[in-house]
């Protein structure tokens, strides 16, 4: 929220006090805990891409989709 450089801060104060948006997040898990969940973004056979790593305290639902490794 913001722009790089000087912002107004009455503005900022304003959008200080909305609540937090609910986001949501697609990717390949690879690792689930009582903490957190990592997720990447794609996957090869020995490379991937992205890793977001979710605090469990963050979580609401987590839905997992399953198909074949072929496509």
């Amino acid at each position: 929220i913001g722009d790089v450089g000087w912002n107004d801060l009455e503005e900022l104060q304003t959008k200080a006090e909305e609540p937090c948006p609910t986001m949501r997040s697609v990717g390949y898990v690879i690792h689930h805990s009582e903490s957190h969940i990592a997720l990447i973004s794609s996957i090869g056979p020995e490379e991937c891409g992205s890793l977001e790593k979710i605090p469990a305290e963050f979580l609401r639902e987590v839905t997992y989709l399953r198909g074949n490794q072929d496509g």
